[in-house]
C-alpha cells in the first residue's frame, strides 16, 4: 500500500491517472526523441563546483499529456568526479510493463570535446525485475533497466535520455502530475516543461516556494515551463505537519472536482459488488444473518470473514490498475488486494442490508489532501465506510484481525473520498481522544523485607484496541517455551534491572485487552552517599513529559506552522513500593500533577499510606496539533514538569530537587537532584531510567539507499502511486 509522494527522493516526478493495463510490453525500445521534445545540449549544462563523487550538471523533464495518458522525457547530465563516483555512471530507468513502455533515446559519454555514442557502439541495457515488497505480499511487477558503460573515466559526463509512454484507456484520461526537483541547489541547469492540447482543461498548483512559470499558448499546444537553474529550496522547518514539508512541487489535474474523481471510479465498484444468482457468498450472508439481528454484530462478522478468509496479495496484471475484481472471483481465489477485499466486504454488507461505501484514502500523505488538486493518483488504499445507527465506522479488510465495531479505532488517514455514482467530495476522518489508556505499565516492588533482602517484582503490561488483537494473533502461534522467550524479548528491554522467572499472557477479546504478567525480582538502583550508604530512591515511572524545548524555526515559509503531536495517544504508568518497617521515617518527594497544556492532559497522584508508596500517572493527547507559540510560552512549565520526578528518602534524609523549579528551568539550570542529611549534601541524583518518548511527532530518520536505489534516483525514474 506504500505510496510514492512522501518519498520525494525516490524520483523527480510522478505522473499518474486512473491507471489501467494497456498491454504495454516489457522490452525496451531504442529511438531518437520525438519531435515535441526539446533536448538539452551539452552547452546548456551548467558548470558545477559541488564537491562530491558526482555532480548533476543538467536535468530536463518534459511531459506531453494526451488522450492515451502521457509521454515523459527525462534527460540528465552527470559528471563523475572521483573513482568512487564511477559506480554512478550506470544509466538506469524503472517502469511498470503492464501500462508503460520505455524508449531509450541516447546514452553518450562526453569527454572533453569528444562525444562517444554508446548505443552506436552496440552497448545495451539489461533488464531485471526487482520485487521489494514481498514481505508485504505485494508484487509490483516493476522492471529496472541498467547499462554498464565500458571505459568510463573520472571526469566523464554521462548524457542519458529516455522517454516513457503511459497508456490509459478504460478508466479515462484525467491525469495528475506531481513534480519534485531532485537535490535542489546541487543541480546546474534544471528545467521542467509540460505540454497539452489547447482544448484540454488543465489546472495546476505550485507550492509557494516555486518560481513563476512561463505559460505559452501555441497554435495547437499549451506549454508550461519552469526554470529551476541554481534554485535552492527553502530550509525545512523542524516539527511541522507533513503538509508543510512540500517544496519544489507542481501538480496538474484535468479533474474539475473531487466529485468527478469519485464518480469516475464508482462504476467499477458497482459491477464488482454484484453477486451472481448462484454465488457461494449467499450462504455466507445467511450464516452471518443468523448470528444476530444487531447490524453491528453482522457488520463485524462480515469484516472478520474478509480478514480471515481472504489472504492479502497484490499481483500485477490481474486487474486494471484501480479496477477491482468481482466479489465472487475474489471469494474463489481466496486472495486479493485492498480493492478486492473492499469490493467483497461492500457486497456482503449490502446483501445484509447494511450501509457500505468504498472510500479512497492515502496511507502516507493524507495531511493536506484538501489543499491539493483532485486526482486519483493521490490515493494508495481503499477501505469501507459504514454508517450504522448514525455512527460512522471505517472497515479495512486488509487488516489481520479486529474485534467488535465498538472496539475499532478510527482510520488514521485524515481524509477519505467516498466512491459513489453521484460523486462525493473529500470527507475528513475525525479522530477523537482515546477514552481508555492504549497501554499501561503497572509495577509492584516489595522492599518490606529490608533494603538488603531480595526485592520481589511484579510487572503487568496491558494493551488495548487494535494492537491487542494483532499481538494476540502473533503470540497465539508460539509454543509455551517460545512464548515466554518472545515476551521477554519484546517487553523487557526497558527493564534490564529486573529479572523475571515467569512470563504469562492473557487475552480478553470482549474487553479488547491483552495482559502480560512478569514475576521475578529487582535490582534497585539506590542513591548512595560517599560511604556507600543508601539515602534515597528515584521511582521508575517514566517522566510525564519529555524535555520539550521550543522547536527550532528559521525565518521563512512555515516558520509559524503548528507542531504535530502523537494523536490519539493515551498511556498510564503506575508503581507501588512496599517499604520496610511500615515506612517509618521514610519520606516522599514529588507531588501531584493535574494539568492540561499544549494539548496534553497530564495527571499524577502520589500517596504514602501504611508503608506503601503509590504513584499513578497518565498522559493523554487531546489534539493533533498545537501552535508553536503555545510551546514557546509553556517551555518553563514543561521543563519544571519534566524535572519534577518522585523520590523516596530514607529516615534522616531530605530530598531537594533544584531542577524542579520553574525559575531554574527557565534559566537553563541543570543542577542535579540532591539528598541532604544533617544539612549536608550526601548524594547526587541520576536521571530516571526509561525516559518518556517525545510528545512531538518526530520526522523519520532518512533511510540509506542501496546503490541501485541511488541510480534510480539519480537518473530520474518516476515512482507511481497505485491503489493496492
Amino acid at each position: 500500500m506504500a505510496g510514492a509522494l512522501r518519498h520525494f527522493w525516490a524520483g523527480i516526478f510522478v505522473l499518474s491517472a486512473v491507471p489501467v493495463t494497456a498491454g504495454a510490453g516489457e522490452a525496451l525500445k531504442y529511438a531518437p526523441a520525438a519531435d515535441w521534445v526539446r533536448p538539452m545540449t551539452p552547452g546548456e549544462a551548467v558548470h558545477s563546483t559541488v564537491r562530491a563523487d558526482h555532480a548533476m550538471l543538467g536535468r530536463s523533464v518534459q511531459v506531453l499529456l494526451h488522450d492515451g495518458g502521457g509521454d515523459d522525457y527525462v534527460e540528465t547530465f552527470v559528471r563523475l568526479q572521483t573513482p568512487g563516483g564511477l559506480g554512478l555512471g550506470r544509466p538506469t530507468v524503472t517502469w511498470d510493463p503492464t501500462e508503460e513502455t520505455v524508449t531509450i533515446n541516447k546514452v553518450q559519454i562526453i569527454r572533453g570535446g569528444q562525444v562517444i555514442d554508446l548505443l552506436a557502439r552496440g552497448q545495451s541495457f539489461f533488464v531485471m525485475r526487482r520485487e521489494t515488497q514481498l514481505n508485504n505480499a505485494l508484487l509490483t511487477g516493476a522492471l529496472t533497466a541498467m547499462m554498464e558503460p565500458e571505459g568510463l573515466q573520472v571526469g566523464d559526463v554521462i548524457d542519458f535520455a529516455y522517454t516513457r509512454n503511459r497508456n490509459v484507456t478504460e478508466a479515462g484520461t484525467s491525469a495528475m502530475t506531481y513534480i519534485v526537483a531532485p537535490n535542489p541547489g546541487t543541480v546546474g541547469k534544471t528545467e521542467m516543461r509540460f505540454l497539452w492540447d489547447n482544448d484540454r482543461p488543465m489546472h495546476w498548483r505550485l507550492t509557494p516556494d516555486m518560481p513563476v512559470p512561463n505559460v505559452v499558448h501555441g497554435p495547437v499546444l499549451t506549454e508550461f515551463s519552469i526554470d529551476l537553474t541554481n534554485y535552492i529550496a527553502p530550509p525545512s522547518q523542524a516539527y511541522v505537519p507533513d503538509r508543510d514539508t512540500e517544496f519544489t512541487s507542481a501538480q496538474f489535474s484535468q479533474y474539475a472536482s473531487w466529485q468527478a474523481v469519485s464518480a469516475q471510479i464508482a462504476p467499477y465498484y458497482d459491477r464488482a459488488i454484484v453477486l451472481t444468482a448462484n454465488s457461494p457468498l449467499h450462504a455466507e450472508v445467511e450464516r452471518i444473518r443468523a448470528l444476530s439481528s444487531d447490524p453491528k454484530v453482522r457488520a463485524a462478522a462480515a469484516l472478520h470473514l474478509v480478514e480471515s478468509a481472504i489472504a492479502y496479495a497484490a499481483v500485477p496484471g490481474h486487474e486494471d490498475g484501480n479496477v477491482p475484481p468481482a466479489a465472487d472471483l475474489t471469494w474463489v481465489r481466496r486472495w486479493g488486494d485492498c480493492k478486492a477485499k473492499t469490493a467483497l466486504l461492500t457486497a456482503l454488507l449490502h446483501a445484509l442490508d447494511i450501509d457500505a461505501t468504498p472510500v479512497l484514502v492515502d496511507t502516507e500523505d493524507g495531511d493536506g489532501m484538501d489543499a491539493r488538486l483532485p486526482s486519483m493518483g493521490l490515493f494508495d488504499h481503499i477501505i469501507v465506510r459504514s454508517v450504522i445507527d448514525g455512527h460512522t465506522y471505517w472497515l479495512d479488510g486488509t487488516r489481520d484481525v479486529d474485534g467488535s465495531l465498538d472496539q475499532l479505532e478510527p482510520a488514521p488517514e485524515e481524509w477519505a473520498l467516498p466512491v459513489t455514482d453521484a460523486g462525493e467530495t473529500l470527507q475528513r476522518i475525525v479522530l477523537t481522544p482515546f477514552e481508555r489508556p492504549a497501554i499501561e505499565h503497572n509495577l509492584d516492588l516489595d522492599v518490606s523485607a529490608g533494603l538488603s533482602a531480595p526485592v520481589h517484582a511484579r510487572l503487568e503490561i496491558v494493551e488495548r484496541g487494535a494492537k491487542a488483537f494483532a499481538e494476540n494473533l502473533k503470540y497465539s502461534t508460539l509454543m509455551p517455551e517460545a512464548l515466554e522467550d518472545q515476551l521477554r524479548a519484546d517487553w523487557l528491554k526497558d527493564y534490564d534491572w529486573l529479572d523475571f522467572d515467569t512470563a504469562q499472557m492473557q487475552f480478553d477479546a470482549d474487553a479488547g485487552e491483552i495482559h502480560y504478567v512478569f514475576d521475578g525480582h529487582a535490582h534497585l538502583q539506590w542513591m548512595k552517599d560517599n560511604s556507600g550508604a543508601i539515602v534515597a530512591y528515584e521511582v521508575d515511572v517514566p517522566r510525564l513529559i519529555s524535555q520539550v524545548k521550543p522547536p527550532p524555526r528559521t525565518p521563512g515559509l512555515f516558520a509559524d506552522a503548528p507542531v504535530p503531536l502523537d494523536f490519539p495517544a493515551y498511556s498510564r504508568n503506575s508503581e507501588t513500593i512496599h517499604l520496610p518497617d511500615g515506612g517509618k521515617g521514610y519520606g516522599v518527594f514529588g507531588g501531584a500533577i493535574d494539568t492540561t497544556l499544549i494539548g496534553l492532559q497530564l495527571h499524577r497522584a502520589v500517596t504514602f499510606e501504611n508503608g506503601v508508596v503509590s504513584i499513578d500517572e497518565s498522559r493523554r493527547s487531546l489534539v493533533s496539533e498545537v501552535p508553536v507559540a503555545d510551546i514557546q510560552a509553556s517551555n518553563s512549565t514543561l521543563s519544571a514538569i519534566h524535572n519534577d520526578q518522585v523520590y523516596i528518602s530514607l529516615p534522616g534524609v531530605t530530598i531537594r530537587n533544584d531542577r524542579a523549579s520553574a525559575g531554574a528551568a527557565a534559566a537553563g539550570d541543570d543542577t542535579a537532584v540532591v539528598a541532604i542529611a544533617g544539612g549536608r549534601t550526601v548524594a547526587t541524583g541520576t536521571e530516571a531510567a526509561g525516559e518518556a518518548s517525545s510528545d512531538l511527532a518526530k520526522p523519520p530518520a532518512p533511510v540509506p539507499s542501496s546503490m541501485l536505489d541511488r541510480l534510480v534516483t539519480l537518473y530520474g525514474s518516476p515512482d507511481g502511486k497505485t491503489v493496492h
